[in-house]
């Protein structure tokens, strides 16, 4: 009899243990998920974020084209670009008339054209200086780009500057 109860206790605590032992797992699985979709929450927050911050990258892209757009003359893509280079080279002659500006051979390449330019000219004030290179740092299509720059000042009081650089433009139809 006592043998009996004994095998029934054990059957009850055996049948017992495994229930529990199912509820236990099936309490951890469900604490995973949980921890997992937590975890993924927070990744479509941040995926949400990144997604807006790229509209408002492309919305400010698009803007930065259209401003390109409105600065590139119309005639831009039907050209080659020499055409745009020597009227800035002239554009400059004719701003700085006296200066000594030599040119040489345009450069062509597939996505930008450009006419090197060496300006020389004499100069009594930082100011005179100061504005030639305002100027040129103005220009915006197509624009200079400065490579050296020197001035040598004699005893006089009279300074000698040498600006070399390059008049450069996208080569026709490159702008995109």
């Amino acid at each position: 009899m006592y043998n009996l109860y004994i095998r029934r206790k054990i059957v009850l605590y055996l049948v017992t243990g495994i229930i529990c032992s199912i509820l236990i797992g099936a309490n951890i699985t469900v604490i995973k998920y949980n921890t997992a979709l937590s975890e993924m929450m927070v990744e479509m927050k941040i995926i949400e974020v990144r997604r807006l911050q790229i509209e408002r990258d492309v919305k400010e892209m698009n803007s930065r084209i259209r401003q390109i757009d409105r600065m590139v003359p119309v005639l831009h893509e039907k050209s080659t670009g020499r055409g745009f280079l020597l009227r800035a080279a002239d554009d400059i002659r004719n701003r700085f008339a006296g200066d000594k500006l030599i040119l040489t051979d345009m450069r062509g390449g597939i996505t930008r054209v450009s006419l090197p330019v060496q300006i020389k000219f004499d100069f009594d004030s930082y100011y005179k200086l100061l504005k030639r290179f305002d100027y040129l740092e103005g220009e915006t299509f197509p624009f200079f780009r400065f490579r050296t720059f020197s001035f040598v000042r004699s005893p006089s009081g009279k300074a000698t500057c040498l600006i070399k650089g390059e008049l450069v433009m996208p080569a026709g139809g490159s702008v995109r």
